[in-house]
């Protein structure tokens, strides 16, 4: 490891090309870090004597895996600082060439170009100075090129370019606040392949500042050991199509994907725990491609990925499956570690062998497990253990017989995980307050929908069969006859719903 002070702009200066790794985020400061570094420059660029201004670390290491003729640095600490840096140097010369400067502070805007945004000389990729990860490259390239942006645009990278260019109003500000660029220092770390470990150096340097998420640290962990053309490679074919269906900044949905996959795959009959995921997922990553390839893992991560975002964000095209997940979910979404399980023998790895899940057992195994729930909910049995229950259920589940296997764990639940029985139901219908749980619509629109027939009763509201009020209007004591009060009493203190449904929801 080699460190040295330096000005930022000698470092970015001269035929050279910094690349944002696969394992990176994706570029993520928002206005308050722009503004932070912007007012930092603006002060650095004020007067003479202010020679230098501190602005962190830029940790390198070379990428010799390349036959570019262009020298190339992996950036492992650095990047939102760099990048910011880049845009900021290119709402300068944008706004420079608007207010019809043909230079700032004696440089030229073409040397300006030069210097910190393109290499002049370099071809394709390489003609980019700093090229970013595949979600923010295009839009930063589109940028530097002056070219209309793709339809996915990199919201972060636009917004921020615009923001420096409407910050940068007049003449004096634009000289002012490349002056102060010119005095920005940083310390450059460069690691030397083979002796220095860039992960655990990349994790305590992002120890602080925007916390990683377990998104972050896990495609470090399995990207940041292998070579840029591998990293790009696995990013490309497995990691790059799990952040499309989670969404780039929806770095929950992960975590949340990651807490179900391990469990299943661990074998654990209790969900794991948010804190526990990334130690956790190291365990069994090594464990994994010491007995399989990389590839062959992360295949095995991306299938179940697909099968959790098929439940618990709609991306399933079976419209009988989707209601019934739509149905699902709204009872309970910590199912998904069952509901991946039946999947997995719905949609098998290997598309030569025969599904050993119809799609109408499949459908009869995800009613067995709604009932289960609206039955619990309706009897009003503890509810904080079910995703415990659920990790346990999906271990219990066979993937030569799922629909069995599961029909006969969920009769062999005992004591507070048991599944009501009819009696229980029926019972519970009649004498719970059902108007006051939060399913109540669900089971009016089951009542409503037991049929061929689908209506959609989203905007339907809860209405009174008998007004709740003992002053009753005359029409309703003619209706109830002589006995008026005695039956509206009699009404009023019965759960008129749950006897409506017994017979239709009990069986």
């Amino acid at each position: 490891m080699q460190a040295r002070d330096v000005y930022l702009s000698q470092l970015m200066q001269g035929p050279k090309q910094f690349l944002i790794p696969i394992f990176q985020r994706t570029y993520s400061w928002q206005e308050p870090h722009c503004a932070q570094l912007y007012e930092d420059i603006f002060k650095a660029g004020f007067g003479p004597t202010i020679d230098s201004h501190f602005t962190g670390s830029v940790v390198l290491i070379a990428n010799h895996q390349t036959s570019a003729s262009i020298p190339q640095w992996l950036i492992i600490d650095g990047q939102q600082r760099l990048t910011t840096v880049t845009l900021l140097m290119a709402a300068v010369m944008k706004r420079a060439a608007e207010l019809g400067l043909e230079q700032v502070s004696m440089t030229p805007l073409g040397a300006i170009r030069g210097y910190y945004l393109v290499n002049e000389y370099g071809q394709g990729d390489a003609a980019y100075k700093l090229l970013l990860t595949k979600a923010d490259r295009s839009t930063l390239c589109a940028l530097l090129d002056n070219k209309e942006f793709s339809d996915d645009v990199s919201d972060n990278v636009r917004n921020n370019f615009e923001l420096f260019c409407s910050w940068l109003t007049d003449v004096e500000t634009v000289e002012r606040i490349y002056s102060g660029f010119q005095k920005l220092k940083v310390v450059e770390v460069v690691l030397q392949q083979n002796h220095d470990d860039p992960q655990a150096i990349f994790e305590s340097l992002n120890s602080t500042g925007v916390d990683l998420s377990q998104a972050d640290l896990i495609r470090n962990y399995v990207l940041m050991r292998q070579d840029y053309e591998t990293q790009s490679q696995l990013y490309l074919d497995y990691w790059y199509p799990m952040e499309r269906l989670f969404g780039r900044e929806e770095s929950q949905r992960f975590d949340r994907f990651m807490q179900d996959f391990l469990t299943l795959e661990t074998g654990s009959n209790t969900l794991l725990r948010s804190v526990d995921v990334y130690s956790t997922f190291k365990d069994w990553f090594s464990e994994q491609v010491s007995q399989n390839s990389v590839e062959y893992t992360l295949e095995r991560m991306l299938i179940l990925a697909r099968f959790h975002a098929a439940y618990m964000f709609g991306s399933e095209t079976d419209q009988k499956l989707v209601l019934a997940f739509k149905r699902l979910r709204t009872l309970a979404e910590v199912v998904s570690p069952t509901v991946m399980r039946l999947y997995e023998g719905y949609r098998p790895h290997g598309k030569s062998k025969d599904p050993s899940l119809t799609l109408a057992d499949f459908l009869t195994a995800l009613a067995h497990l709604e009932s289960y729930l609206l039955r619990r909910q309706i009897c009003a049995m503890q509810t904080r253990s079910l995703g415990n229950v659920f990790a346990n259920l999906a271990q219990q589940i066979s993937l030569d017989n799922p629909l069995e296997t599961l029909e006969v764990s969920l009769a062999r639940f005992k004591r507070n995980n048991r599944f009501p029985s009819d009696v229980e139901f029926r019972e519970a219908l009649v004498t719970h307050d059902i108007y006051g749980m939060r399913i109540q619509k669900f089971l009016l629109d089951s009542l409503e929908n037991d049929s061929k027939e689908m209506i959609d009763t989203s905007s339907f509201s809860i209405e009174h069969v008998l007004p709740q009020n003992e002053n009753l209007r005359p029409e309703w004591k003619n209706m109830l006859g002589e006995n008026w009060e005695e039956i509206h009493q009699t009404l009023s203190g019965v759960n008129y719903l749950g006897r409506s449904a017994t017979t239709m929801m009990a069986g």
